[in-house]
């Protein structure tokens, strides 16, 4: 793996929680995320994988490192970057009110934001909003973290959710009615001739063809109400009539049982989403709870939705039997685990980071982070922090 520079003392996980990630440093999964991002030798692949320019300055504004994308947008080399000043680079930057900041000391440091054009290589500024703030990095001064968002891409990432899930919720609707105007009728057709059959021909049947039958229409039956279900859970009807929360917690219900504890948290006044970002996280939910219905022989499971910063967080957590996970998409793909790699194809969609923890007889634990400047109505602008 390519080296990367580092800051002495400058952990990753302060880049998880100064960019939104503190639900995971809450359920003690801070390492969990910073496994997924830091190679082997501890380098800052958080940094040089977040999706949106990153750079670290020092205490007077010069460019100490710069991420990959930082690099790619603009055209610059990275040496060209990381040998500037940020304010020759971001016009205008809010030095004064950074300086501020520094000033202030780290107990009393907050976040800046302003508005400034990103310079490129072709000439053309690129429209950013600048979100900086002091970092205490462990050496002898301080260093600014900086993030230049790139608002051009904002309404292209929502449009693209939008197509997807528009195109998916058209096809799984038709196979929904392809089943209950076809399968479902022919099922029911065949129903009707066994019922027929053990009615009409009931004293010529001897015991054993009597049985049969009967357990060939009970097992009729069953397939209906099992394609009944199927076709509710390609409909979504639950989110179609009552949005996300009430929907997660119908879920939740019917995953409840004699031996199963479940309990629901929803932080109040939830940001509102769009209808193509709740269908997703629906989905994700819905294969995570079947998962524990059929597999976990859990006894408790618990779900939890909340928003904090820029970003929306998705917690299904079980005490179940647990399973060795694939750490991506392409992992699961591989398994031949295709509900699992609809999970992660669908957080990818949301440009969300998805991380499934589990091991053997220890639990499972489904943790979806999203930006919220993707899936809510009134975007908060922000950045996804892994590619």
């Amino acid at each position: 793996m390519q080296a990367h520079p580092v800051v002495p003392g400058f952990h990753p996980d302060r880049v998880l929680l100064l960019f939104g990630l503190a639900a995971l440093e809450r359920k003690n999964d801070v390492q969990a995320g910073v496994t997924v991002a830091v190679g082997e030798d501890g380098q800052l692949e958080l940094f040089e994988g977040a999706q949106c320019p990153l750079f670290l300055l020092d205490a007077k504004g010069r460019v100490l490192h710069a991420n990959r994308r930082s690099v790619t947008l603009t055209g610059f080399s990275k040496a060209k970057l990381e040998s500037g000043d940020i304010r020759s680079l971001i016009v205008p930057f809010p030095w004064d009110a950074m300086t501020e900041q520094l000033r202030r000391g780290r107990d009393r440091a907050e976040t800046v934001r302003a508005p400034g054009r990103l310079a490129s290589r072709s000439g053309t500024s690129i429209d950013v909003e600048v979100v900086a703030r002091r970092v205490d990095s462990g050496a002898d001064e301080p260093v600014v973290l900086v993030l230049a968002h790139d608002i051009r891409g904002e309404h292209a990432l929502r449009d693209r959710v939008r197509r997807a899930v528009s195109g998916r919720e058209r096809e799984r609707k038709r196979i929904a009615r392809t089943l209950h105007d076809g399968t479902i009728q022919d099922l029911l057709a065949a129903v009707m001739t066994v019922d027929g059959l053990l009615k009409k021909e009931l004293r010529t049947l001897t015991p054993l063809a009597q049985d049969t039958l009967q357990q060939l229409r009970e097992e009729l039956s069953a397939t209906i109400e099992a394609m009944r279900d199927m076709i509710g859970r390609l409909r979504a009807d639950e989110l179609e009539s009552g949005g996300l929360v009430p929907a997660l917690e119908s879920l939740l219900s019917r995953t409840r049982g004699p031996t199963r504890d479940v309990t629901f948290r929803a932080q109040d006044a939830l940001p509102e989403l769009t209808r193509e970002s709740e269908f997703l996280l629906y989905m994700i939910a819905q294969e995570s709870l079947q998962n524990i219905a059929r597999h976990s022989q859990a006894t408790t499971v618990s779900v939890e939705l909340e928003a904090e910063g820029e970003w929306l967080s998705l917690t299904i957590a079980d005490n179940g039997v647990g399973f060795d996970t694939p750490g991506s998409e392409r992992a699961a793909a591989q398994l031949g685990a295709l509900g699992l790699q609809g999970m992660y194809e669908r957080a990818s969609l949301l440009v969300g980071i998805l991380q499934l923890t589990s091991r053997p007889n220890s639990g499972t634990t489904v943790s979806l982070c999203v930006p919220l400047s993707v899936v809510a109505s009134v975007p908060t602008p922000g950045c996804s922090t892994l590619h």
